[in-house]
């Protein structure tokens, strides 16, 4: 692989087999505008640090009808890790990879567009096959009056790119195709200012507007480059273009793995990019926001009941505990079941089972996560390749909801219902 002239960046790579980010991040200089990162190994240092991955409690819930202990997974823990990082290089201004396994294989180099540089601009051309895209939010493509590149005929697929008309910044630059025209571009598109009159049309950058609800709606690399970004928290408009390799042939994994070693940069996988979404929320919000709090006299005694709102599915969770109980040792997690919890159907025992749950909250020591189940849940996290599954959402709301409430270790016991009993995500 051939160097490139531009060494400096974000040296950050995500280790597999020793499941940690390598490398060492520094806060951006203030003369350089950029982060810079120094890999030990590579500056001949005799010991490697390492940064390890950030733990966070209730990273992952068994639902699997039995019982299990209640802690963070190294693999959603290595999940965590990698997207922060890559988070981190974004903010700095450096490059990140996002790789989608599920779609064949293939990469695509991702920049911040409000942080990019002539630099960095510069090195996605050199290693990309020069053709690069903006992707930006559908309030950003209307405020802005992209006017949709192919008119009415457009084939509104999720599986299709929804290419607007090319554009160049009116002011600020040459001819519109070099490294520092495209950047002053770039940063046009990213500024929550800008007005339409401030591009010109037709240019040499290509804006994608994305789905709204990111890679949870459509895992594509436009929708995982705006939901990175916004997770950084800059602008989530983000400039992307597909790794090439040196003799323009498309890249496989193992040119992804060394392109990442070489450069110094993270490579985000798409499934953990929506494993992150899914457990941690968007960057602006979390998986589930605390709305109201509140005490229900039942025949099981005096109980208090925390209700959540769901910001993907958009439903509303409830945990319920023994009033002032600080030390939950049992979590109980039961999926809804309308027709038994509430009608007392017999078709199946959940009514029952949720009367005994509701009863061991005298304890003390227990919580019930009550669940619901909305039409949203198999909208909001649909994925047309490998879905994620009804059970991985459930997964993530419960974690959410525990780690809310502090509560970083107990044991579980999976829900009656059955993730399968439910109708399947469509």
């Amino acid at each position: 692989m051939r160097r490139s002239p531009q060494r400096d960046g974000t040296r950050c790579r995500f280790d597999r087999g020793r499941g940690v980010v390598v490398g060492v991040l520094r806060p951006p200089s203030v003369r350089g505008g950029g982060s810079r990162c120094s890999s030990p190994a590579r500056a001949g240092l005799p010991n490697q640090r390492r940064s390890s991955a950030t733990r966070f409690p209730c990273e992952r819930v068994p639902f699997a009808g039995g019982t299990g202990a209640l802690m963070c997974t190294a693999a959603h823990v290595s999940q965590v890790g990698v997207v922060e990082a890559a988070c981190t290089a974004l903010a700095a201004g450096s490059p990140v990879v996002v790789h989608d396994m599920a779609a064949g294989g293939g990469a695509d180099v991702i920049l911040s567009a409000a942080m990019v540089d002539t630099r960095w601009m510069a090195w996605s051309v050199r290693w990309t096959s020069g053709f690069l895209y903006a992707a930006l939010p559908a309030e950003v493509a209307d405020r802005l009056e992209l006017p949709r590149m192919t008119g009415t005929d457009f084939d509104d697929s999720m599986e299709t790119d929804d290419y607007r008309v090319s554009v160049d910044a009116a002011s600020g630059i040459t001819t519109g195709i070099s490294a520092a025209d495209r950047g002053r571009t770039a940063r046009v598109l990213a500024d929550p200012h800008a007005v339409p009159g401030d591009l010109t049309r037709p240019g040499h950058l290509i804006p994608i507007r994305v789905r709204e609800g990111g890679v949870l709606t459509r895992p594509a690399r436009p929708e995982a480059a705006t939901d990175l970004c916004r997770i950084a928290g800059v602008p989530a408009v983000a400039i992307g273009g597909e790794l090439v390799a040196d003799d323009g042939k498309a890249v496989d994994d193992r040119y992804i793995a060394d392109f990442s070693t070489h450069h110094g940069i993270p490579v985000v996988e798409m499934s953990d990019l929506i494993d992150y979404r899914l457990f941690r929320g968007d960057g602006k919000r979390g998986r589930v926001i605390r709305v109201s709090e509140d005490r229900i006299s039942t025949e099981h005694g005096f109980l208090e009941t925390i209700a959540y709102r769901d910001e993907v599915t958009g439903a509303e969770h409830t945990a319920i505990r023994q009033p002032g109980a600080v030390r939950i040792s049992r979590v109980t997690v039961h999926i809804e079941c309308p027709l038994c919890d509430v009608f007392g159907a017999l078709s199946c025992s959940c009514g029952s089972v949720l009367s005994e749950e509701m009863g061991r909250l005298r304890s003390g020591s227990d919580l019930l996560v009550y669940l619901r189940i909305t039409p949203a849940l198999g909208h909001g996290v649909r994925r047309e390749r490998e879905p994620p599954g009804r059970e991985r959402a459930f997964e993530g709301t419960a974690a959410a909801i525990l780690r809310d409430l502090g509560i970083h270790r107990a044991e579980t016991v999976g829900g009656p219902v059955g993730l399968g009993a439910a109708a399947p995500v469509s």
